[in-house]
């Protein structure tokens, strides 16, 4: 009888476990502020990890990011030059010196990014 109630217990564990591999989001963060340069795709937006909606010293400078995020990059744009304000985001990041040798610190290349 033990037994069959741990293997019970085991499968019914299995049934409610999800193994499907879902996007989950663990860095949220907010566009605080966008760098147009000198033309619309010559910049790039300044960027806080979770809902930091100021711009101060720990505020990433993304001026590179993943050329399938294109699309995304531009509507986000178009959206921050309207209303000036800031813009939630789920986020996925590294450092550019690891793309860009001596790159600053606070430069980051993006590889996911979506409006919350």
């Amino acid at each position: 009888m033990k037994r069959i109630t741990f293997y019970s217990t085991i499968f019914i564990c299995f049934l409610f476990n999800d193994c499907s591999k879902s996007q989950q989001f663990t860095n949220l963060g907010v566009i605080v502020g966008w760098n147009y340069g000198s033309c619309m795709m010559c910049g790039g937006f300044y960027l806080n990890r979770s809902n930091d909606t100021t711009m101060n010293s720990k505020t990433y400078y993304a001026l590179n990011y993943s050329s399938s995020l294109n699309d995304v990059v531009e509507k986000l744009s178009a959206e921050y030059a309207k209303n000036l304000k800031p813009i939630y985001v789920y986020v996925e990041w590294q450092s550019l010196d690891s793309v860009v040798p001596a790159a600053p610190a606070n430069w980051v290349h993006v590889t996911y990014i979506k409006e919350r």
